[in-house]
This record gives structure tokens, C-alpha cells and sequence, in this order.
């Protein structure tokens, strides 16, 4: 963890006195937990990344935030060991801030051995495992969540995900026998007098838990222990039926509420991206930042949704307030709609740097929940190809396809203009990886148009003047050469945009992911042009123009002049080798 600087929460403030606003909406909502779970692998947020997080959630419509980054030395390997004294008060800061706007700030601690270590390399000696049955280690629990107690939390948590289901003190063996359903009723046992503890000092308080089996629908000896001794009151956490956030049916979540006893909140891994690389240097490798996507009838089948986010603090605001957006009412959620409003309010009032947040956005559009790809990108580079390949009215679609990618190419220069500062700098891999990608997508698009006839025509005082010329096979070689460095080079890229370039992602187990759509684009690029390049020579032999069916005289230079009677016509450039290039011509008056 770095310090913060007390300016920062105090900036948060000012932020949340005009952004708050949406309780009447959020209490609509179906669900009374409507969280964020910082619980990721990889670096923790800093007191200011927390302090903007905090600021925005009101607004839309979250009411919980759980501190549970896997990278907090003191909350995993040394949690009997108490937070140094500046970083307690940051919480303390956030955790006052956090009650005043109607959100509950939930310390977390993971007691038991780690499956998985904690990231961070530790400056101190580990802390020793906790005993479930010793009251020594329920007074030390109580002892570490009282700061925060005092500070004002209401609401504290206690992991057991991605820990060893081992127990290594004699007392609990004893006390709750071994395996996996020991170690589920020492947890269920543990949980239910740290519960009774806590109400004792503050009446009201709640707790929270996931527990070593927390995905699937299946009735492990574990859950059989956990449920055997775990109180009514504790919340439970269960990612789903799979790990990775997963479309469940409320079937799942019932049969999962059954085999704990209650009713389970939804961890849901839908944009953390520890799986794709951050949890280890040099970082991570993609981004999710697409809009949410889940059934709404699951609404009834789970107490609410705890959103596990990326790393990179800023980039989440913009798919956790579709996230929000859902949760305040799951039947009447548009995910583009909500999507664009999100882009608006990051972007702020300048409609260049919406549109430019917008297609640079999509480039990382993909999630967990919905594997589409840049769907504007796949739109018009499908449209340009079909034209292209059925008849002459390309260059329409080529022109839009070329300004959909120069806005992501240009984002890295324009998105440091956006209110939130912030955000361009944890997207800047990311911006830069969108630029290779898009000018390798733009080289492409030009390699393809200077394989087909040039055509031009302007309107004149009596008509039009047109020229046409058939393709130059060297101008097209230039071309060629540089879009095959630019996509040879975005192709071994680490940073994947336009979608995954592994046939896998980092996921255990690992589940199948689409295909890179920018990939897709320029494989059908290079077979065009593979195919072009034997014909390129009865190609640029000749160029014929017609309107209307009727050819037209050209000059040894390609130029041509059309009256007034051409007006509203289509306007055909015909090589030697079949390739057509056509425009539509104005109406006249």
C-alpha cells in the first residue's frame, strides 16, 4: 500500500456533493447488497484510487464496498499483525466518508492458509495460521476489525477463498475432526461466534463470508460442515456456477442458497482481470471494458451482486456503471444505451472526446459475460468487405471504416483530456496497443483500396469532372509493405485489443474466448490481396468508366466530363482485371 494524501479524499468529497443523488432509484432495486469487492491478485488501490472509487459509487447506485485486495500483506500473510498507523487512518478517512453517502466500507481478513500467496513479498514474518476453537484467536480477529469499528464500519467480512481446507492446530482437530467437513465446521463454528462478538459490541452488525467451496451447484463435504454450524445471520458469497463470472439461472443460485442454508450474494468475477496477467509483472494483458450483460430473472434467486473489478481503479468506472445501471432495475436495463451514457459522463461535454472514448472503448469490449468483440469495428469492416467483394460501392463504407479507426489510433493523444485524469494514464498500454492495432486495420482498408480503381468527381457549373485511373501495382507494394510491418508488429503485440489473441484465457481452468476480430479482419485482408497479386498486372493494364450502363470517353489521363443529365447516376471504374470502384452521384436541382 502507498500513503495517500487527506487532499484526495477531500476532492472525493466535492465530487460526491454533486454526483449524489440516486437513492429514490437505488431503492427500487431488487437487491439489497449492490457492492463492489476489491479482491483481485495484483496491486491494491491507493488511498486515492479508493477515495474516487468512493466518490462515484453513490451516483450509481452502489451501497457496499468490500477492502479485500489479495495483495494486502494485512489481510493474508500477516493479518494477526496490526495496519501501521497511517494506513489505518486512511481507512478510517474513507470508512467516515463512505457512512456519510449511504455506502458500507467492509473490512476483510483471510485467516487460514493461503492456496494461492499473497502476490506481495512480506517485511515481516508470516503470521501464524488462526485456531478456529481458540477464544485467544476470536479476541485477536476482534481486535484487528475494532479500528475499524470504531472508525464506524458496520459490516466486516472474513475470507476462506483460495485457502488450504487444512487444519493445523491440534485443538481444532479435536474440536471439529479433519477433512474437508472439519474444516468447514471449524469455519461455520468460527464465523457464528465471531458474528455473536461483533453484535455484542455493535447492535446491527453484519457479516460476510466466502467460503473455500464458493462456485458450483455441487454438495461438497465442506459445505456440508460450513452449513452444519454457520449461523442464519452471516452473509455468503458464491461467484456463480463457475469461477469466472458465468450467465447462471436462478436454478444455480437456489440450488447453491440450499446448500448453505440461505440465500447467496453474487461475487462476481466479471472484469477483474488477475487472470489476464496482473497479478504478475509486467502486468496485465487485457482489459474488460464492455457493458454488463445477465439474466434479470435471477433477481429473486440472489441477495445481491459484488462486483470484483479490474486492478486499474478508473478504467472500471466506465462497465461498473452499466453494473450499476442493472442492478437498479434488471428487467428495464439496455446495456448500449447505459454503456453510452457512461462513455458521455467520462468523457464530459465535448462530443470529439465521446466519440473518440466511445471507439477506443470498444476496442476492449469483450468480458467474461459477453464474448462479442468492437462491435461498431465488426460492423463496418464486414459492411466495407462485403462491398468490396459483391460489386463497386465501397468506398462509402471504406471512408467510415477508416474513421472508426482513426478515432481508436488517435485516442492515446486525446483521451489525457478527460475530466478524469486518471484515467488515460491506467489505460495508456492500452491506448497504445489500440493505436498499433487500428493503423494496422487502416493500412489494411487503404491495401485493399489501392487494389481497386481510383475514381473521383466533382460537381461543375455544367456538370461534372471526373477522372479514373486502373490500380498502380507499385503503389500498392508501398502500401503493402507498411501495413504487413504495422500488423506483424500488432500481432506479437502483449497487449491484446480488438479481443484475445491466445486460444485460451489465463483462467483455471481455462475456458475458450472468440477470436481477435482485428486478426479476423486482416487474415481476410491478406487473402484478398494474396488473390490480387496474380491479376495485378491485368489490372493495371486498363480502366474503363461507365454511367449508367454506357461507357464514357476518357482522356490518355483518365479524365472525363458528364452533364447535367448524369445527375443521381452511378458512376462505375471498371480495371482490366474485373475490379470496380463506383459512386453515386449527386442529384441536381
Amino acid at each position: 500500500m502507498r500513503r495517500g494524501i487527506p487532499a484526495a479524499l477531500l476532492v472525493a468529497l466535492c465530487v460526491a456533493c454533486l454526483a449524489v443523488g440516486a437513492a429514490p432509484a437505488a431503492a427500487r432495486s431488487p437487491f439489497r447488497w449492490r457492492g463492489i469487492v476489491e479482491g483481485a491478485y495484483g496491486g491494491a488501490w491507493t488511498h486515492a484510487e479508493r477515495a474516487r472509487v468512493l466518490a462515484w459509487m453513490p451516483k450509481h447506485g452502489f451501497n457496499a464496498y468490500v477492502h479485500a485486495p489479495k495483495n494486502d500483506l494485512y489481510q493474508r500473510t500477516n493479518w494477526r499483525d496490526p495496519y501501521p498507523p497511517a494506513e489505518q487512518a486512511e481507512f478510517a478517512r474513507e470508512i467516515r466518508f463512505a457512512r456519510a453517502h449511504g455506502i458500507d466500507w467492509i473490512p476483510n481478513l483471510s485467516p487460514a492458509v493461503p492456496l494461492i500467496p499473497t502476490p506481495a513479498a512480506p517485511t515481516r514474518p508470516p503470521s501464524q495460521d488462526i485456531c478456529f476453537s481458540c477464544p485467544a484467536d476470536l479476541q485477536v480477529v476482534l481486535a484487528k476489525l475494532e479500528p475499524f469499528r470504531r472508525a464506524g464500519a458496520r459490516t466486516f467480512m472474513i475470507s476462506f477463498d483460495d485457502v488450504t481446507k487444512t487444519l493445523t492446530h491440534p485443538e481444532d482437530l479435536v474440536a471439529y475432526g479433519t477433512g474437508d467437513a472439519g474444516f468447514g465446521r471449524a469455519n461455520g463454528d468460527f464465523l457464528s461466534r465471531l458474528y455473536v462478538a461483533l453484535r455484542r459490541r455493535t447492535p446491527g452488525a453484519r457479516l460476510l463470508t466466502v467460503g473455500a467451496d464458493y462456485s458450483g451447484t455441487s454438495d461438497t463435504q465442506y459445505l456440508q460442515g460450513l452449513r452444519s454450524k454457520l449461523r442464519p445471520g452471516v452473509q455468503v458469497m458464491w461467484t456463480g456456477d463457475q469461477v469466472p463470472s458465468h450467465a447462471f439461472a436462478p436454478a444455480d443460485a437456489h440450488a447453491y442458497g440450499r446448500l448453505i442454508g440461505r440465500r447467496p450474494l453474487v461475487w462476481d468475477n466479471w472484469t477483474d482481470d488477475d487472470t489476464a496477467g496482473n497479478a504478475l509483472p509486467p502486468g496485465t494483458a487485457r482489459i474488460f471494458l464492455g457493458p454488463y450483460l445477465r439474466r434479470a430473472d435471477v433477481a429473486g434467486s440472489v441477495g445481491g451482486f459484488f462486483l470484483n473489478p479490474m486492478n486499474e481503479a478508473d478504467l472500471n468506472l466506465l462497465p461498473l456503471a452499466t453494473a450499476g445501471d442493472w442492478m437498479r432495475a434488471p428487467r428495464r436495463y439496455r446495456r448500449r444505451s447505459s454503456w453510452l451514457r457512461a462513455v458521455a459522463e467520462l468523457a464530459g461535454r465535448r462530443r470529439p472526446l465521446r466519440r473518440t472514448l466511445r471507439a477506443w472503448a470498444e476496442t476492449s469490449w469483450s468480458t467474461k459475460l459477453d464474448l462479442s468483440e468492437a462491435p461498431t469495428f465488426v460492423r463496418l469492416n464486414r459492411k466495407f468487405l462485403r462491398r468490396y467483394t459483391a460489386g463497386p460501392l465501397w468506398p462509402g463504407p471504406a471512408r467510415r471504416l477508416l474513421g472508426e479507426l482513426g478515432l481508436a489510433a488517435g485516442a492515446g493523444g486525446r483521451l489525457g483530456g478527460m475530466p478524469d485524469r486518471a484515467f488515460a494514464i491506467e489505460a495508456r498500454s492500452f491506448l497504445d496497443a489500440a493505436t498499433r492495432a487500428a493503423t494496422a486495420g487502416s493500412l489494411g482498408t487503404r491495401l485493399l483500396a489501392a487494389e481497386r480503381p481510383s475514381l473521383s468527381v466533382r460537381r461543375t457549373r455544367g456538370g461534372w469532372l471526373g477522372s479514373a485511373r486502373p490500380p498502380d501495382p507499385a503503389r500498392a507494394s508501398a502500401v503493402r509493405s507498411s501495413y504487413q510491418s504495422e500488423r506483424d508488429t500488432e500481432q506479437h503485440d502483449r497487449y491484446f485489443v480488438y479481443g484475445w489473441r491466445t486460444p485460451y484465457a489465463f483462467e483455471v481452468p481455462p475456458y475458450p474466448v472468440p477470436a481477435n476480430v482485428m486478426n479476423v479482419f486482416t487474415d481476410r485482408v491478406d487473402a484478398l490481396d494474396s488473390s490480387w497479386q496474380d491479376r495485378a498486372d491485368a489490372a493495371a493494364s486498363s480502366v474503363i468508366v461507365t454511367v449508367r450502363g454506357r461507357r464514357v470517353r476518357l482522356s490518355r489521363r483518365g479524365a472525363f466530363r458528364l452533364g447535367r443529365r448524369a445527375c443521381g447516376a452511378l458512376v462505375v471504374a471498371t480495371d482490366g482485371a474485373g475490379g470496380r470502384t463506383g459512386l453515386r452521384l449527386g442529384r441536381c436541382r
